[in-house]
């Protein structure tokens, strides 16, 4: 506001070629809104997360006890659990609060690379899809059957995603091996079946959300009314910016920041042309 009055009132005394605004301070105040602009709307992503559910997706072998673990989670038989591969067909989501978080837990079909039929490869390609919205991966692998390198190198073909979130690694059904295995970094030894290791389990989750970011304190942005707000302000600064890396007119660079303004103010409270005035003449002696 107060750079947008100097300049306003530069434009009304344009004849005598007097710069009230300084051009370099305003271009870092500017460079410094865009930083932080900048960070509001990366913020959007997680900030929706928080409000709508953090959605952490449970992938794996079929048979691995996926639906298992989120019964086990969950403390409730909510997914159907069967010995028989490919009992789960189609994405299963149910919500948990842990830590101060509401989790959105997406149980998904069995992955493996050679599908038995349609109804199985749908439901391998709705889980794939599903990895693109979450932001943790639950990768359980069957204990018994595949080591941790042998699950870490299966994985990629099976998740079939060049970008992935972080992934949690997920060694289950420790309770059939003839010893429990060593403790390893990168994965948690659980089994679901006798809920065994899920405090550990949970532990590891919320420590990855607090990696990614979620829970630091940070201002989020949450609704898309602000994020369009703000998206409208970046532009606007960035034109202003530019206009004055050219040596842009004042009146043009003026006209970006009232649009600025004008769209921060929608999320802070508009910021009228009274304020500006009386910003201007609470610091210049200036004839009415």
């Amino acid at each position: 506001m107060e750079f947008l009055a100097l300049l306003e009132l530069e434009m009304d005394f344009s004849e005598e070629d007097v710069e009230f605004a300084p051009r370099a301070q305003l271009k870092a105040l500017l460079e410094a809104l865009l930083e932080e602009i900048g960070a509001l709307l990366r913020s959007y992503r997680i900030g929706q997360a928080v409000r709508q559910g953090i959605p952490i997706a449970i992938v794996g072998r079929p048979n691995a006890g996926k639906s298992t673990l989120l019964n086990a989670l969950l403390a409730e038989e909510r997914a159907i659990v069967s010995d028989m591969p490919g009992t789960t067909r189609d994405t299963v989501e149910e919500r948990l609060f842990l830590g101060g978080y509401e989790l959105r837990l997406i149980d998904t079909a069995g992955l493996r690379e050679h599908p038995t039929d349609a109804i199985e490869a749908e439901g391998i390609r709705r889980a794939r899809q599903k990895l693109q919205e979450a932001f943790l991966i639950l990768y359980v692998f069957d204990a018994t059957t595949e080591t941790l390198p042998e699950a870490q190198a299966s994985a990629p073909l099976l998740l079939g995603q060049a970008q992935l979130p972080p992934i949690l690694w997920v060694g289950n059904k420790v309770d059939l091996l003839p010893t429990p295995p060593p403790p390893q970094e990168g994965v948690v030894w659980i089994s679901a079946r006798e809920k065994k290791g899920l405090a550990a389990l949970e532990k590891a989750i919320l420590a990855q959300l607090e990696k990614a970011g979620i829970g630091d304190g940070e201002v989020l942005l949450s609704h898309a009314r602000h994020y369009e707000s703000f998206t409208r302000a970046e532009k606007s600064i960035q034109g202003a910016l530019n206009l004055l890396r050219e040596d842009g007119g004042t009146e043009l660079v003026a006209e970006e920041l009232r649009a600025a303004q004008a769209a921060i103010g929608e999320i802070t409270g508009e910021i009228g042309t009274e304020e500006i005035l009386g910003h201007i003449f609470s610091r210049f002696c200036i004839g009415k």
